[in-house]
């Protein structure tokens, strides 16, 4: 399994091995070198994406392109279903 931690530019930790890869949720080249990264390693059969609304606030347009250029399968499991979202 490969795991990509989620950060932000206020928020950085450190993390044990088993992290390979770490989107900055909060800068928009973050989301294409992982989209990059995850297109070149022929090991990722498939992409789990663990989503919360806010991790991707203001950059909605830079994880909508990750997830249309990754190669491989997508499967978002949302944590969290607005019963009343905005138009937006």
């Amino acid at each position: 399994m490969t795991i990509c931690a989620l950060e932000t530019d206020c928020e950085k930790h450190k993390y044990v091995d088993n992290v390979q890869y770490i989107l900055d949720t909060t800068d928009a080249v973050s989301y294409d070198a992982l989209t990059r990264a995850v297109n070149d390693n022929t090991a990722i059969k498939m992409v789990l994406l663990q989503h919360e609304f806010g991790f991707f606030a203001l950059y909605e347009t830079a994880l909508l392109h990750l997830l249309q250029t990754i190669s491989v399968p997508v499967v978002v499991t949302f944590h969290t279903v607005l019963p009343a979202p905005d138009a937006t």
